[in-house]
């Protein structure tokens, strides 16, 4: 089987030239939610640093794949552009969610009259 693969026929660079409606994009979106909702809890984001960060961390997840197939000599997973532009989707996804939760955690917060501990300090 690796003898009759080529190695570009595991690679994509064309976004979006075939169908994608498939579970896949679902999980590539789920793939990156956590990485965009944790984020903020460790450095101070902007949307700008959040695309960078975003776009750097998917495109090493794609790399790794291709240095895989790259050692094992054959097109081990498919790296594909749409993977890319999917998990960027779900990290932004994913920090739209953790400011509607911080929205939501301010209220109850301000609501509730609770004092202020550290974990507020990210909302």
């Amino acid at each position: 089987m690796r003898r009759k693969l080529k190695f570009s026929s595991g690679i994509n660079l064309i976004p979006f030239d075939i169908n994608i409606v498939n579970e896949q994009v679902l999980y590539n979106i789920l793939l990156t939610v956590p990485f965009g909702f944790g984020l903020p809890f460790l450095l101070n984001v902007t949307k700008i640093r959040l695309m960078i960060y975003g776009v750097s961390f998917c495109v090493v997840i794609e790399s790794l794949q291709l240095i895989i197939s790259l050692f094992l000599g054959f097109p081990y997973r498919t790296i594909d552009i749409n993977d890319v532009i999917l998990n960027v989707f779900g990290v932004i996804l994913g920090f739209m969610i953790f400011k509607v939760f911080g929205f939501l955690f301010k209220k109850m917060v301000n609501n509730l009259d609770i004092k202020k501990s550290p974990f507020r300090a990210f909302f």
